[in-house]
């Protein structure tokens, strides 16, 4: 018999809230995060017009709190955001959404444009299948570059249909809460944006 398989955005689905800026925060400092806010706002209105534009602002973002720093401090960093302040941010209409899809023997993915980096630890300690942005090391230091495209619109569906075949399923259903998520929703059988039931 055909599975079933569940969709999920990550940012503003799972979580309330966007989690790169958050990590910044945690990591750096809130006043570090809003000084390179004003210092890369033309990349960052810019970032308002295109995905591609949105990928490179993400780059510069990340750059300037990160480049050059070595992969064992940043994993730290990641496992300590977990702990301490993910868990805050997560929806909890959300997670009963993704349990119960689980609890059917669903297969389910976290597809979302953010980085590895700091998802790697709640995506293991969940056991779940995720699709995202990759973070690129050189040299075992951020190289602030990405190992893959950023993983939004219409790239989402490429990165599924990489790893999955829609005609294995089913019923496929899809959560997301932006416009990123628009050719994910639409791939989907069934289709929830900014709502889960």
């Amino acid at each position: 018999m055909k599975k079933k398989l569940a969709l999920f955005d990550f940012d503003g689905t799972i979580t309330r809230s966007d989690t790169m800026f958050a990590f910044i925060a945690f990591t750096k400092g809130k006043t570090s995060l809003l000084w390179s806010l004003l210092v890369l706002s033309p990349h960052l209105i810019g970032a308002k017009l295109s995905w591609s534009r949105a990928e490179n602002a993400k780059k510069k973002l990340l750059s300037y709190h990160f480049k050059g720093v070595r992969r064992a401090q940043m994993e730290l960093w990641a496992e300590k955001f977990y702990k301490h302040r993910l868990v805050m941010l997560f929806d909890d209409t959300a997670l009963e959404k993704l349990n119960f899809h689980r609890s059917k023997g669903h297969e389910v993915y976290v597809v979302t444009a953010s980085l590895d980096l700091w998802l790697d630890p709640w995506m293991k300690q969940q056991g779940l299948n995720c699709l995202c942005t990759r973070t690129k090391w050189v040299d075992d230091a951020f190289s602030g570059e990405f190992d893959t495209p950023n993983c939004q619109g219409p790239e989402k569906v490429r990165r599924i249909e990489e790893v999955l075949k829609k005609a294995d399923y089913e019923k496929i259903y899809a959560y997301g809460d932006s416009k990123g998520d628009r050719e994910m929703l639409a791939w989907a059988d069934v289709a929830y944006y900014r709502r889960f039931v």
